[in-house]
């Protein structure tokens, strides 16, 4: 008779750009803290009727580049574009500030790691406001359909002594874009 199977690996968890760190459980300690929490929805309609009556001066207003290129790349862009809507008013939200004169549209920029998952750079105000905060993460999620868009936004604190040199932060240092499905020459789904 077999003896037990060994314990399953402890998941590793991605932290700032991407590095691969310690399990999670030995990351948050006693001294790790949630900053604050932020949830937003948005009507894809909406996003969709600000991209026709506004353009260009709507998308440069609330977007980074990257994130014009990525959703211009999909099938069905407005539905991309309000995902980031909905995490940027999460991560104000989070913050307690909403959007304004402490942190503006263009003090955060949603991206997707390799393998899909999304991540925060923020910039400016949003970076001066995580480093007098202390957040040393902004986790996000993001989820759509064809009527609505929501993301979800946690700032964490979690101390340099818990996870070591390798989280210098997506604060600061971002990681290259991921070339879109278009760009790769997949489709969308």
């Amino acid at each position: 008779m077999a003896g037990p199977d060994p314990a399953p690996k402890k998941p590793e968890i991605i932290l700032g750009r991407g590095d691969v760190l310690k399990p999670l459980h030995s990351v948050l300690s006693p001294q790790s803290s949630v900053l604050g929490i932020g949830i937003d929805i948005v009507e894809t309609e909406r996003i969709e009727q600000s991209l026709q009556k506004f353009g260009d001066r709507f998308l440069k207003r609330v977007y980074h580049p990257g994130e014009i290129a990525y959703a211009k790349s999909m099938k069905f862009p407005a539905l991309h574009f309000a995902a980031r809507f909905a995490a940027k008013e999460a991560i104000s939200k989070a913050f307690g500030t909403g959007i304004g004169k402490q942190l503006g549209w263009a003090d955060m920029e949603i991206r997707r790691k390799e393998s899909g998952e999304p991540y925060v750079i923020l910039h400016g105000k949003g970076a001066e406001l995580a480093k007098k905060r202390g957040v040393s993460q902004v986790l996000v999620s993001l989820s759509h359909c064809k009527a609505y868009s929501a993301a979800n936004a946690v700032l964490l604190s979690v101390p340099q002594s818990a996870i070591g040199p390798a989280l210098s932060s997506a604060i600061e240092a971002p990681r290259p874009e991921r070339p879109s499905q278009k760009e790769r020459g997949q489709s969308a789904i």
